[in-house]
């Protein structure tokens, strides 16, 4: 029996672009990912209160960072070392991120002007 040969079939892949953002306030570097997966959402709305969802995001979004303990030791990407971040640089985060405007603007349209 033949194989049918099919071509130009698309390929399932994260194709979220990833960011480089120095904070602002702690001067480390992040790379994330501008935007999230069904999965992040399922992870995220387990959440109850609306702080920890957005540090459960971020934990999702953040790839890769530069920040290190007091022994020079990069520490791992979790909602307890996120949450050590200010909030400064917690919101320079999500105004950095297309995907965060545009929810913002549809949610909010008069704060975008």
């Amino acid at each position: 029996m033949k194989k049918l040969a099919i071509k130009n079939m698309p390929i399932l892949k994260d194709s979220r672009e990833l960011k480089n953002i120095k904070l602002p306030k702690s001067g480390i570097l992040v790379k994330v990912r501008d935007g999230i997966l069904a999965q992040d959402i399922e992870k995220i709305e387990k959440e109850e209160s609306e702080i920890k969802q957005i540090l459960v995001l971020l934990s999702r979004i953040i790839e890769d960072w530069d920040a290190t303990d007091d022994g020079d030791q990069k520490l791992p990407i979790t909602v307890e070392n996120i949450n050590l971040l200010t909030i400064d640089d917690i919101k320079f985060i999500q105004e950095s991120l297309s995907f965060v405007k545009d929810f913002l603007a549809k949610a909010n349209p008069q704060d975008m002007k």
